[in-house]
């Protein structure tokens, strides 16, 4: 097998498909990545938060906000599905303590 084009996402990918001379690629982020592979183009289709459960949800007239496990606070916009602002509530990491009630991320209670 010889390599001919090599691609960077910054993060580990997941799930990868080819059609019509485009990569769909789904990261490890959370992110769901449309590439040309002949401009190597990048566009980001979709993205979430990316560790863990999403926990709160509110919205306004322009807005959906979201915060989760991974201690993020996401403002949307919901006509073009895409993320304005991140908040990062604490970078600090935890260890799962021993009958507590669990949760998928690796972040601290906050």
């Amino acid at each position: 097998m010889e390599v001919t084009k090599r691609l960077t996402f910054g993060t580990l990918p997941r799930a990868i498909d080819v059609h019509n001379g485009k990569l769909v690629v789904g990261l490890r982020t959370g992110q769901i990545i449309e590439c040309d592979l002949e401009s190597e183009e990048m566009t980001p289709l979709m993205t979430s938060h990316n560790d863990g459960e999403v926990w709160g949800l509110a919205m306004d007239d322009a807005h959906v906000y979201t915060s989760g496990d991974d201690n993020q606070v996401i403002m949307w916009d919901p006509m073009s599905r895409t993320k304005v602002k991140i908040g990062i509530v604490t970078d600090a990491e935890r260890k799962a303590k021993r009958n507590r009630a669990s949760t998928l991320g690796s972040k601290p209670d906050s």
